[in-house]
């Protein structure tokens, strides 16, 4: 392989070792997210709140960059790109490389945000359902 095919790869894997460490990081929040009281539980959702926001600015920041790469695409047929080796046209198959691995590398993103946001939404769900039995048991 070349060197930028392993250096994306290699890029690519890390990005994905991240994400699992996330779910596993959210699988032992969900088991133990009540055992360290309400103020605990609290400042955990926060702490979700704020990486959820932290990524917002991040995918917000890419979001156009990557709408144009989808427009773009739309228009790159096989034939062009056929037509792009045929005629030995590196710039255009580089950019098209470059644009192509960019969009990989933000679909990670997009998954590793769409789990901070669920390990926030995990924990503001127990915080609501312990508010609702405290609530309740104070009624009786």
């Amino acid at each position: 392989m070349s060197e930028k095919i392993d250096q994306f790869t290699n890029s690519l894997n890390e990005k994905l070792t991240e994400v699992e460490a996330k779910l596993k990081e959210i699988k032992a929040r969900v088991s133990t997210a009540h055992a360290g009281g309400k103020a605990a539980l609290d400042q955990k959702v926060n702490e979700a709140k704020a990486k959820v926001e932290a990524g917002k600015n991040e995918i917000d920041a890419k979001r156009a960059e990557i709408e144009a790469y989808v427009e773009e695409k739309k228009t790159e047929t096989q034939d062009k790109i056929q037509e792009w080796k045929h005629n030995r046209e590196v710039h255009k198959l580089e950019r098209r490389a470059n644009r192509a691995e960019e969009y990989a590398a933000w679909a990670i993103l997009n998954a590793m945000d769409a789990l901070n946001q669920a390990d926030f939404s995990t924990l503001e769900a127990i915080a609501a359902r312990i508010d609702a039995e405290d609530a309740a048991a104070a009624s009786v």
